[in-house]
């Protein structure tokens, strides 16, 4: 019993690391524009409370201490929230309007979410 437990597990094992979560996947995205804000999207999840639901999780590039929503950059929030709702969809050879870009990004980062 206890062999064939150590099989799925290892089974399972190798399906997670083939298998990324859609926090995973949206992290693929949105950290290399994250970067350029000194943070990373945080993968892994531990709801505790409600409010763990509300917003992702990120991490400070420095020290790997998750930042509080509270003490997001407006430029961090603008770039979360602006590609979050794209993530899902199909967005190629499609026109995606964003209104006033240039507000709290900088240029390259502008650009650089064009190109994600």
């Amino acid at each position: 019993m206890l062999k064939k437990a150590s099989w799925r597990l290892k089974i399972y094992k190798k399906w997670k690391q083939k298998t990324p979560t859609s926090i995973e996947k949206l992290a693929l995205q949105l950290n290399p524009i994250l970067k350029k804000f000194s943070v990373l999207l945080k993968t892994s999840l531990n709801f505790k409370v409600y409010e763990d639901l509300k917003f992702p999780k990120i991490l400070s590039l420095e020290n790997s201490i998750e930042i509080p929503y509270t003490a997001w950059s407006t430029g961090t929030k603008k770039v979360i929230f602006t590609i979050m709702p794209l993530f899902e969809l199909n967005t190629e050879r499609t026109i995606i309007l964003i209104d006033e870009p240039e507000r709290s990004l900088q240029a390259d980062i502008q650009t650089e979410m064009i190109d994600q």
